[in-house]
């Protein structure tokens, strides 16, 4: 909550008070990468990584190979959160369904073209983890159902609605001075314009805040699992002193 009230601090500085706050939203703004936000997101992925791999090791665990295949999504996911391994992905998608060329230009729904390989590989675990869920207790399952759709909400069907309108937005029918106070130096610099779209401005941040809400419930779903067992987890800071 904190980080998405800062973000809203840093949108209402350029578009309401007129003031650039380049520095601030540099650090808060939840559509930029490498930045608070997005560690946040890091971390949430290999804290949910580390919580299914504590599952896996339980002595009476069930399936144990699905807890270790969402070990390794999640791992990925933080990897990818904070490399920004998607966009690569983005462009040879674009590529290949634009004979070449790297413009997302008439994709509409697909103008963040990641979204297909990425949804195919959703498809796929989903399609691999079936046996997996339905050997889950009741509760628990309910937690992944649901955190799992917020989180693809936000993740797939916003970030394609607001490639959509990106897509559409044409800057020409911005009023004069529209843009006068947009920090262009820490936006990228060919689509800066879409930062003086409220339409544009809500779909990201919704977008990013459903992401950590359904990782923030998919963790939690895992503690409160390990706390039904009785897990006790340890972090060791150095090695045990020798008697």
């Amino acid at each position: 909550m904190l980080l998405l009230l800062l973000h809203l601090v840093g949108t209402f500085c350029h578009l309401v008070l007129h003031l650039k706050a380049a520095a601030f939203i540099t650090l808060f703004d939840l559509d930029l990468e490498a930045n608070l936000p997005t560690f946040y997101n890091s971390l949430l992925f290999f804290i949910c990584a580390g919580l299914f791999l504590a599952h896996s090791r339980m002595w009476n665990v069930k399936q144990r190979y699905g807890w270790l295949v969402m070990t390794g999504a999640c791992a990925f996911l933080g990897v990818d959160e904070g490399s920004q391994i998607h966009e690569k992905f983005m462009l040879v998608t674009l590529r290949l369904l634009n004979h070449g060329q790297n413009s997302g230009t008439d994709m509409g729904w697909l103008y963040y073209a990641w979204v297909i390989p990425y949804g195919i590989a959703a498809a796929l675990l989903v399609l691999t983890l079936t046996k997996w869920m339905l050997a889950l207790d009741s509760g628990m399952r309910r937690g992944f159902i649901f955190s799992g759709a917020i989180y693809l909400t936000g993740a797939v069907l916003l970030e394609m609605y607001s490639g959509r309108v990106a897509e559409h937005f044409d800057p020409s029918m911005l009023p004069a001075g529209a843009m006068d106070h947009l920090p262009c130096e820490v936006y990228p610099g060919n689509s800066c314009h879409l930062y003086a779209s409220a339409r544009y401005i809500a779909a990201y941040t919704l977008e990013e805040t459903l992401e950590m809400a359904g990782l923030v419930l998919c963790a939690y779903t895992l503690v409160k699992g390990l706390g039904r067992e009785r897990v006790t987890i340890e972090i060791a800071t150095a090695p045990n002193a020798k008697p």
